[in-house]
């Protein structure tokens, strides 16, 4: 059995100030599993629990820019300390596509 890991760390802004209400999204690179989570008061955050593996963090907030730190390796039973710091810049809207196969054929005599 392996043991699991912790992700934490405190998001600022590019001036030192702490961010609180920021939304993370840590995901397992390998399963695309995500979990989600905000900053407190303090700016801080922690996901425990988490699978070794390679993992991606996502942060954003109000204000400011999104950021996606790559390649973040937790080990077994580790607790990885990971900063973010926010620069400001305009929201994104980001919208997802699902295209589907029609069920039927486009011919009007057999839908």
């Amino acid at each position: 059995m392996t043991g699991q890991g912790t992700i934490s760390g405190t998001v600022t802004d590019s001036s030192g100030a702490v961010i609180a209400g920021a939304h993370l999204t840590i995901t397992d690179v390998e399963t695309n599993v995500a979990h989600e989570t905000d900053t407190n008061r303090t700016g801080y955050y922690e996901v425990d629990n988490l699978n070794p593996g390679v993992y991606s963090v996502s942060a954003c907030s109000f204000g400011f820019e999104v950021l996606k730190r790559q390649g973040i390796t937790l080990d077994a039973t580790a607790h990885l300390d990971i900063p973010i710091a926010l620069k400001p810049g305009a929201n994104s809207v980001i919208i997802t596509v699902t295209v589907r196969t029609p069920r039927c054929s486009m011919k009007p005599s057999e839908c």
